[in-house]
């Protein structure tokens, strides 16, 4: 009775380590940014990313032609159903794998696009351009609407830039892979 109570605790210490081991490859900014674009492409808020969901979100994008085996090739990167672990392991095997910098660069890039400073230095410029005068409360009411509709654009945009990125260097990955095959076949048959 004890070793078996022993062996489950075990057994559920590593499940744990196991599972929150992806939360520790990332800040806790990142894996929230991750979380809405999870929560982006879920569209049917079911818990789990499937063909659907993907082809729906493409369709919101304006993207209506996206093949279906495009979209299964997507999902196959998966090694089962695609919950918010298994999309966090997806991401975290590409962000510090071989293309770290490349997603790193664009997860900079909608970074500083999501920047309400960035707003700011934009709203100021508009309004010394147009000599418009503003109260403060109009300027920060003006300044948050701004804000908050480029924030879901951006990230709309992001998530479909990062899946297609991520689909085209695991498609970049597996035909280098293939012609690496490929040059050691041919080389054995010069031996």
């Amino acid at each position: 009775m004890i070793k078996k109570t022993k062996k489950k605790e075990g057994g559920a210490k590593r499940a744990q380590r196991a599972s929150s081991n992806v939360f520790s490859m990332f800040e806790q900014t990142q894996i929230q940014e991750f979380k809405e674009a999870f929560t982006l492409i879920d569209q049917n808020r079911d818990g789990f990313i499937d063909k659907e969901d993907l082809k729906d979100t493409y369709a919101s994008l304006g993207k209506l032609n996206v093949k279906d085996n495009e979209l299964e090739d997507m999902l196959k990167e998966a090694t089962g159903p695609i919950n918010f672990t298994m999309f966090l392991n997806l991401f975290g095997e590409k962000l510090h794998g071989q293309y770290h910098s490349v997603l790193q660069s664009i997860t900079q890039y909608y970074r500083v696009l999501y920047s309400t400073t960035e707003y700011h230095s934009v709203l100021q410029s508009i309004i010394q351009y147009y000599r418009v005068s503003l109260s403060t409360t109009e300027y920060y009411t003006v300044l948050q609407s701004i804000t908050q509709y480029y924030r879901v654009l951006y990230k709309d945009i992001f998530v479909v830039h990062l899946s297609v990125v991520s689909h085209l260097l695991s498609q970049a990955s597996l035909c280098s892979s293939s012609n690496n095959r490929s040059v050691s076949q041919s080389e054995e048959r010069r031996l």
